[in-house]
C-alpha cells in the first residue's frame, strides 16, 4: 500500500480562531515544517526516511510504504505535542493513496 502526507494541508486553527503555525514559529524559532522534518528525521534514523523528511522540512508532499508510514506516525506520537490537537491534524493527513 502506499500512503500521502502533504504538510501544506495540516490545518493548524484552532475552534477558537488561534493559528497554532504562528504560535509554534513565535516559540520555537523556527517553522512548523521544519521542527517536524527535523525531529521526525533525528528521531527514526531510518535511510528510507532521509529523504522525506528533508522533503517534509522543506513542506514538500511525501509517499510512504506502510513500513515508512508506520515509523513516521510513530515519531509524530512520540512528540507529545502541546495541545495534542497537533498530533491529531498532522496523523489526519497521512492518507492511503493505493493497494
Amino acid at each position: 500500500m502506499k500512503f500521502e502526507f502533504d504538510i501544506k494541508k495540516v490545518d493548524l486553527v484552532t475552534l477558537g480562531g488561534v493559528d497554532l503555525r504562528k504560535t509554534f514559529k513565535e516559540k520555537m524559532k523556527k517553522n512548523f515544517e521544519q521542527f517536524l522534518g527535523e525531529t521526525i528525521y533525528n528521531s527514526t534514523r531510518d535511510v528510507e526516511l532521509d529523504d522525506k523528511c528533508k522533503a517534509i522540512h522543506r513542506g514538500e508532499k511525501v509517499e510512504f510504504n506502510e513500513r515508512e508510514k508506520e515509523l513516521f506516525e510513530r515519531a509524530v506520537k512520540a512528540i507529545e505535542f502541546e495541545p495534542g490537537l497537533i498530533e491529531r491534524k498532522i496523523l489526519k493527513q497521512v492518507i492511503k493513496i493505493d493497494d
